[in-house]
């Protein structure tokens, strides 16, 4: 399969290509499954929505309906209701000669996305040190010890959903629906840049969770937003660095 990715104004493609069919096109993308009728729609989404923050579907990939829902083993309208909300929410674009593809990736895009972040995420980390209970507390640092645990067996991708799982803890402890709602939303939108740079900061961000941990404990408001900040400035510059450092390879 090819992967392009449409970074700055430019295409580059991953591999170098190789012959493909319109049939072979999302091979081994998506595994078929027996779904509910009254849940093809969401089913469809989800797993088109994981293909794309995983960059199974490439950045920029035509997403050609008849063997999407194939694959999905879905009809064309809860994939046209599926590929809606994830328009909606900025996973794929609409052409202007019909269909979609997937939203290209941009520096640009990914400073903007990390500049609200560093303050929703500052934002969550201090309304929660004012309410986080000992419950949510233990949950948090037992999502910080799997992360590492995953981490050192080598299992990458259970390493960053425990990773996500601290965040999403932070905030339902803030207690503020509308908060948590916008940073789970950019969290996903960050996802794709960080598969795409292959950055897996695992073993210092286990050390900064470890920080953001103890200001919480001390119900530490101004300490836990400083500690949260810092842990995503530090990322967005690294994941910003080696993006970069991954386009200049494919020129």
């Amino acid at each position: 399969m090819i992967r392009w990715i449409h970074v700055c104004r430019h295409t580059y493609h991953l591999r170098p290509p190789r012959r493909v069919t319109a049939i072979t096109m999302y091979e081994n993308i998506f595994a078929k499954a027996s779904l509910q009728p009254v849940k093809m729609r969401d089913v469809a989404y989800d797993m088109l929505r994981q293909a794309i923050i995983t960059n199974k579907l490439a950045p920029g990939a035509r997403l050609l309906e008849e063997h999407l829902a194939r694959e999905l083993n879905v009809s064309r309208t809860p994939l046209r209701e599926a590929l809606k909300v994830l328009e909606s929410e900025g996973f794929v674009q609409r052409l202007p000669s019909g269909g979609y593809q997937v939203a290209p990736l941009s520096d640009r895009e990914l400073d903007n996305l990390y500049s609200i972040r560093l303050v929703l995420e500052g934002l969550a980390a201090r309304q929660a040190a004012a309410h986080i209970s000992p419950e949510e507390l233990d949950s948090v640092e037992e999502a910080n010890e799997q992360m590492r645990s995953y981490w050192l067996k080598q299992r990458i991708d259970a390493a960053l959903e425990a990773g996500r799982a601290f965040h999403a803890g932070i905030y339902r402890a803030s207690q503020n629906d509308n908060l948590a709602i916008l940073l789970q939303r950019l969290s996903d939108q960050i996802a794709r840049y960080r598969y795409y740079s292959i950055v897996y900061r695992v073993p210092d961000a286990y050390t900064d969770h470890a920080a953001i941990l103890g200001a919480l404990r001390a119900h530490d408001a101004d300490q836990a937003e400083a500690r949260s900040r810092a842990h995503v400035e530090e990322e967005r510059r690294l994941v910003l660095s080696k993006m970069r450092e991954r386009v200049a390879a494919t020129e």
